[in-house]
């Protein structure tokens, strides 16, 4: 692992765990265990770190959504793509939450939770505008079907995750596909 990469994990770590404010950049380069001086080569500042590090977290989900957008049937790409995001949602649940509270606290991060979403989105909307196109969804907007699939998705696993109301994460992925397959095509229950 790159000196640059155990700064990331060692980031990640403490910022879940401190927030924001409650890390410091010598903290982390003594998790990371290396010197700061290190650090500041890699990453400008503490916010240039913040933002690398919620950047690689919100890219795990993107690429596996982008590895599969062209070749699914609509109900086919809503199941797997509810799950995909579901699971996602759940991992990063503590930082998806910490992100929430910090972009709260210091308004200069908010730009940071609509990248990722947002960048889901737009892959989403091939996927989307592909299905419009067949005539398999109606409306002309492939956004709107992208930011619903999210915002359904986000707000179920969230929730349960945030209770701790998991235990069987089949059963919820089923119960949410489900769910979102009555939502998008409710002639198809």
């Amino acid at each position: 692992m790159t000196a640059k990469e155990q700064l990331l994990e060692a980031a990640s770590r403490l910022f879940e765990e401190n927030g924001y404010s409650g890390t410091t950049t010598a903290a982390v380069a003594a998790k990371a265990g290396v010197a700061e001086v290190t650090l500041f080569r890699h990453f400008k500042n503490k916010e240039t770190l913040f933002r690398e590090t919620v950047k690689q977290i919100q890219g795990s989900v993107i690429l596996e959504i982008s590895d599969h957008e062209g070749d699914l049937g609509l109900r086919e790409g809503l199941s797997y793509f509810s799950k995909a995001l579901c699971r996602y949602f759940i991992e990063q649940n503590r930082t998806i939450r910490m992100m929430l509270f910090e972009s709260i606290r210091n308004p200069e991060l908010k730009d940071l939770l609509k990248e990722g979403p947002m960048r889901s989105v737009t892959r989403l909307d091939k996927f989307f505008s592909r299905h419009i196109a067949q005539g398999s969804l109606a409306g002309e907007d492939p956004r709107i079907y992208g930011d619903a699939l999210i915002s359904l998705v986000f707000g179920y696993a969230i929730s349960r995750a945030s209770l701790n109301d998991i235990q069987d994460i089949k059963s919820d992925l089923d119960y949410l596909e489900t769910m979102i397959l009555t939502a998008f095509l409710p002639e198809s229950k």
